[in-house]
């Protein structure tokens, strides 16, 4: 890929940057079209505006799948609807003679006792116990399986080096040691459970490559999965990580603290809600949509109404392989002690659709010249009624768009950018992507 240097301005004296770029020599794209009207736009504080036709409302829906119309701040669309429990009217206990007392490793005791609890069944912890799990808790084929944690936790206190693979999971052991693994599963709801690794006390500077894939739930090839009023801490790796094409996966009203590599990764799955999610001290980035193949999916993403302080490098991190990265909405988040960094960019210059950024704040005071927020190669853009402050004693950017195609950027405040004069941008073009 050849970029236009001539026409990349990513330090810069203003608010936001918008840039075209020559794509030559990347298979099967049609070199690049120039973003109608000026190919520099200068944002300080937005005021908005609404371009007749800008964004058509079949291209950018809510994920619903109603139209949006108006302003998007003041009528954001609606996120995921939550999944129901499953039906499980069938309640089973942990049995006793399993050490609650955390003073033994139970991972194959657990493993065996869930291995024959049937479909339709509530399996509820004793209140407040502690089991010891040096392995993976795998749960394969779970159906209709809801776990109440009643309060108790998973806890444990190795990297799992001198511990028993689990069955299965032995590859790369132990960088693949996850605390509880749903595979091949469908209608699964974890609620009320604590995690706890030995990662203590986790976050920015513990990244361990060799323990990377010890996620605190790791999701793969599964269906209506919800994990909701959790706590998960101390991991090596991320707090939740779902792939294998997975689908309607919801991650709501949980506390997380502490992890050595991402917040929430989500590396191929449809139809994902995160939601309402204390999150503290994630190493790495907060939430991660990075798709490892060109074909992998990370489609109908909902990242709403957050409270995320302190993640180690980004808030968004949109980058891996592919065009599949896409109808992503990212509202309403709360964010402490770090910037509101969003980095949307194919590895391999593929385009993205459908990104929605709107009504999230920081408290945190951007002072590198690089803008936090950036987009390369997207298609139907909407950032709108962020807040986002500048430090003010030297050039600063606070957003760039690299090739953006039928884009709105308006109704936000970024104190500190430059120039400060408010002024809405806006912009469509007639980009063709055979890969598209």
């Amino acid at each position: 890929m050849e970029l236009g240097m001539g026409s990349i301005k990513r330090r810069g004296f203003v608010g936001v940057v918008v840039a075209t770029a020559v794509l030559t020599s990347f298979a099967g794209l049609a070199p690049a079209q120039s973003s109608s009207g000026s190919t520099t736009a200068h944002v300080g504080v937005s005021q908005g505006i609404t371009p007749s036709g800008l964004i058509p409302t079949s291209t950018l829906t809510g994920s619903t799948g109603s139209q949006v119309t108006g302003s998007w701040a003041a009528n954001p669309p609606s996120p995921q609807p939550l999944l129901p429990p499953p039906a499980s009217p069938a309640a089973v206990t942990v049995p006793a003679k399993i050490d609650a007392t955390g003073a033994t490793d139970v991972t194959s005791e657990l493993t065996t006792f869930f291995e024959h609890i049937p479909s339709g069944t509530t399996v509820v912890f004793p209140a407040h116990a502690i089991y010891r799990c040096d392995g993976s808790l795998v749960l394969y084929h779970a159906v209709n399986l809801t776990i109440d944690g009643n309060g108790a936790v998973l806890k444990t206190e190795t990297t799992g080096a001198g511990a028993t693979p689990t069955p299965g999971r032995s590859y790369e052991w132990p960088r693949s040691r996850a605390s509880i693994v749903l595979e091949s599963s469908s209608n699964v709801r974890i609620e009320n459970l604590t995690v706890s690794g030995p990662n203590n006390p986790g976050g920015y500077g513990t990244y361990d490559p060799a323990l990377e894939a010890q996620a605190g739930v790791d999701v793969e090839s599964s269906a209506n999965v919800s994990i909701t009023s959790d706590i998960i801490r101390f991991v090596y790796g991320d707090f939740v990580y779902i792939s294998g094409g997975s689908m309607n996966i919801q991650v709501n009203d949980n506390v997380f603290n502490g992890s050595g590599r991402q917040g929430v990764s989500v590396t191929n799955a449809q139809y994902v809600l995160i939601e309402h999610n204390s999150m503290f001290s994630a190493g790495r980035s907060a939430i991660d949509l990075e798709p490892g193949t060109y074909a992998g999916l990370a489609e109908h993403v909902d990242i709403y109404d957050n409270e995320i302080a302190k993640a180690g490098l980004s808030f968004v991190a949109a980058q891996g392989n592919g065009p599949f990265v896409s109808d992503v909405n990212v509202v309403g988040n709360d964010l402490i002690d770090m910037p509101m960094d969003i980095q949307v960019r194919a590895s391999d210059g593929s385009r993205r659709h459908n990104w929605m950024v709107l009504n999230n704040t920081t408290d945190y005071v951007q002072g590198s010249p690089i803008a936090p927020i950036e987009f390369w190669y997207v298609s139907g853009i909407v950032i709108e009624g962020n807040h986002q402050p500048m430090v003010s004693d030297r050039p600063s950017v606070a957003l760039y768009l690299q090739d953006p195609c039928d884009w709105a950027v308006r109704y936000n405040t970024f104190p500190g950018a430059e120039p400060a004069e408010p002024q809405g941008v806006a912009g469509t073009c007639d980009w063709t992507n055979a890969a598209a």
